[in-house]
């Protein structure tokens, strides 16, 4: 029975994520019903590799874990359309993020290359 339950979420939410995902991709609903076992029993959080896990799945799955979260807490099912929206916003602010870290690695190049030439290095 252990092996059904892997894949049967308590949220609509990861139910909803299962309709959408292919076999292959098994292990991300599995995840999701983790992230469902830790939140609703923080208990699971106990001992170092647990939270190792813990803090993974949170980072890995932001949005996923907001959204059962508050389907969990707070009764708010988060439709699938809303979730493709955040997570399409998440991409768009980490896309302008890479963008100005980039920008900023370029500037702190051009000036380490002018004191490199001040100094009398060659490029």
């Amino acid at each position: 029975m252990e092996e059904v339950r892997v894949y049967r979420g308590r949220t609509k939410f990861t139910r909803d994520r299962l309709r959408e995902t292919r076999w292959e991709d098994r292990g991300y609903i599995a995840h999701l019903v983790s992230i469902e076992d830790v939140i609703l029993d923080p208990k699971k959080r106990n001992g170092w590799a647990s939270a190792i896990m813990y803090a993974t799945l949170r980072n890995q799955y932001p949005i996923e874990w907001e959204c059962i979260e508050l389907e969990l807490k707070n009764g708010i099912y988060v439709n699938p359309d809303e979730f493709r929206r955040r997570v399409a916003a998440r991409r768009g602010r980490r896309l302008q993020e890479e963008e100005a870290d980039r920008r900023r690695e370029e500037e702190q190049e051009k000036r380490q290359r002018e004191v490199w030439l001040k100094l009398g290095g060659k490029l």
